[in-house]
């Protein structure tokens, strides 16, 4: 019993008691530890013969073996259970750290994963080992000596060739010969590494990883059908982390897509608020002409608003299902971005910006659809003109290098993050969600604008530092060649302001019109109003006038409303004011919000006239 496993002493102690008892034949499997330190496995077979007296005599059999019957077993079981816990992971981080702890100590007594990163460095993502001791020596190692990419072997060999690495027996004079650093040298030999498998992690033809299994302790020697089964891993393993990659971008992409189609009934309710108040307020004033006609320009104004949204939402229809008609005619690229200058310049004005203009001196032809080309670069001096702090700077040059032009927008605004930079035009993709901003818009101008540039033969790109750093957007287009009204109709009734008693109203929203209408017909019932259209200048005025009631949007600049309505609360002054929200976020969650953020009440734009008449 001396080289039997400990563990395996009192089981084979037992089947041998009972053959002396009994006279059966015997089977047993056990493990034996050989002089070297490896453990194998053993069956035994035999037969015990019995004295004159009915007394064992002697036993004789046969022992085999099983060792490597055993380890395809054991190795096979690894690769069923291996195969069903990494398709129930949908993380690709989770993926790997569970590979390597899979891997340990049923394949291998240590386990370490590297991956390839975007800038083409090897980084180091997963290690696992039975003794937590040896995890952060196996850390140490590769952080003192990682990979040389210069060396054709080891792990940048396998991510190179895509092929395995393969050394079933490591010594004493191979860990000598190859590793010259004795401080390096002397740190493997401390982790007693016997044999080594290194498979890459490769799905599609491309190698995105290294998988390194080791052993050690064990002292299993890998052989040919350990680097298949290896392999077959490496290659699930792959399947899988790719699974999990477009499994997050799924969600990222569903959860983009409700964002949008959030904003979208956002971006919807606020123009009809303003419509709606300015019809109720058309049916208050019929007598008074000056008052409904500055009225009908307010509704004009948001109608054209709704207009331009709806196109926004054909035009990227038309763009994703291939169905985009230009109708391109010769034309001059300066002309055209002079009137898209024009058809910008009072956003850029109201916003106090500075603009620059270089243009070349030499006629810049052009074959283009004017109205949509236009539209290309009045959708980004919009966008440079909203995201860009009052008092701004904006440039737009353009450059002939060759056989393209290069139209440069330039701003000194809020700058676009660097993971947020490759995904600015795709569709349903927003930096921020739009509450947070106070901004409006659906998001979808700039891959409006990459989807008319494609168009065109161009191509489009976003530069920035990061934020609050400004944003360059760099439009290039091939340079051609010098050859090639229903009347309206209102109701005569007038409709009584409410008797009820006048309060005081605090009203606060970043849409002017909807906000100054909402505001005029408070006063034509009776009541007294404030009007503000931002979140720190609404807490300000509501401490300080202590209005009786309170009507405030929720995406507000500055501070949103959320926040503006905790401030508030906590002070003592604004406890006593009734606070409603009046928003075009009108999910469940964003009612939930609202009441824990301090509001009394949550409305959904547009909001009816009879609401407003009963205040009280």
């Amino acid at each position: 019993m001396t080289y039997v496993h400990p563990e395996d002493r009192d089981a084979l102690g037992d089947v041998m008691a009972e053959v002396a008892r009994e006279g059966k034949n015997h089977h047993a499997e056990y493990r034996v530890v050989w002089e070297d330190g490896t453990v194998h496995w053993i069956e035994a077979r035999g037969e015990m013969f019995f004295d004159e007296l009915g007394e064992p005599s002697y036993m004789a059999g046969v022992s085999i073996d099983i060792t490597r019957r055993k380890r395809a077993e054991k190795d096979k079981e690894f690769l069923v259970r291996a195969t069903a816990e990494l398709a129930a992971l949908v993380e690709p981080q989770s993926t790997l750290d569970r590979l390597a702890r899979l891997a340990v100590p049923a394949f291998a007594d240590w386990c370490a994963i590297d991956m390839l990163a975007d800038d083409g460095s090897l980084t180091r993502v997963s290690v696992a080992h039975a003794d937590p001791g040896k995890v952060k020596l196996a850390e140490e190692i590769h952080r003192r000596f990682p990979p040389d990419p210069n060396i054709d072997e080891g792990t940048w060999g396998v991510i190179r060739s895509g092929r395995s690495r393969f050394i079933s027996e490591i010594t004493d004079a191979m860990v000598n010969a190859i590793i010259k650093d004795p401080d390096r040298r002397a740190m493997l030999k401390e982790l007693g590494m016997r044999s080594y498998l290194a498979v890459p992690l490769s799905a599609h033809g491309k190698t995105t990883g290294v998988i390194t299994f080791f052993a050690a302790e064990s002292g299993r020697l890998y052989a040919e059908d350990d680097l298949l089964l290896a392999e077959e891993l490496a290659h699930r393993a792959a399947v899988a982390i790719e699974n999990a990659e477009l499994y997050r971008e799924l969600k990222a992409a569903d959860r983009a897509k409700n964002i949008f189609l959030a904003t979208l009934a956002h971006e919807l309710r606020n123009p009809l608020a303003a419509i709606v108040s300015g019809l109720a307020l058309v049916k208050l004033t019929s007598n008074d002409p000056e008052r409904v006609e500055q009225t009908a320009a307010v509704m004009t104004r948001q109608s054209d608003y709704l207009t331009r949204l709806v196109d926004d939402l054909m035009d990227i229809a038309r763009i994703t299902s291939g169905k985009m008609e230009l109708k391109k005619e010769q034309a001059s690229l300066v002309s055209i971005l002079n009137g898209a200058i024009e058809a910008s310049r009072s956003a850029i004005e109201a916003a106090g910006h500075r603009l620059s203009v270089s243009l070349p001196g030499q006629p810049t032809p052009v074959l283009a659809d004017t109205v949509r080309l236009a539209q290309v670069f009045s959708n980004l001096l919009t966008n440079a003109a909203k995201y860009t702090p009052h008092g701004g700077q904006i440039d737009v040059s353009v450059e002939c290098p060759g056989p393209e032009y290069v139209v440069r927008v330039r701003d000194n605004g809020a700058g676009i993050s660097s993971d947020m930079l490759e995904h600015v035009f795709k569709l349903f993709t927003q930096v921020k969600h739009p509450i947070e901003t106070g901004d409006g818009g659906l998001g979808i101008g700039l891959a409006i604008v990459e989807g008319l540039v494609s168009g065109h033969g161009g191509s489009v790109e976003a530069h920035s530092a990061g934020p609050g750093k400004g944003s360059e957007f760099v439009v290039r287009l091939p340079r051609a060649t010098a050859a090639e009204v229903p009347g309206v109709t209102s109701e005569t009734a007038v409709i009584q302001a409410s008797t009820t008693r006048a309060l005081s109203v605090l009203v606060v929203d970043d849409n002017i019109d909807a906000a100054s209408t909402l505001a005029e017909i408070l006063r034509i019932l009776g009541h007294k109003v404030l009007l503000e259209n931002d979140g720190l200048s609404a807490v300000i005025t509501a401490l300080d006038s202590r209005p009786e009631v309170i009507l405030m949007d929720l995406g507000l600049p500055g501070i949103d409303g959320y926040e503006a309505a905790r401030r508030i609360r906590a002070d003592e002054r604004g406890k006593r004011s009734r606070l409603i929200a009046v928003s075009g976020w009108g999910q469940e969650e964003d009612k939930l919000r609202s009441r824990e953020a301090g509001f009394d009440e949550h409305w959904v734009k547009p909001i009816g006239l009879d609401r407003l008449k009963n205040l009280l």
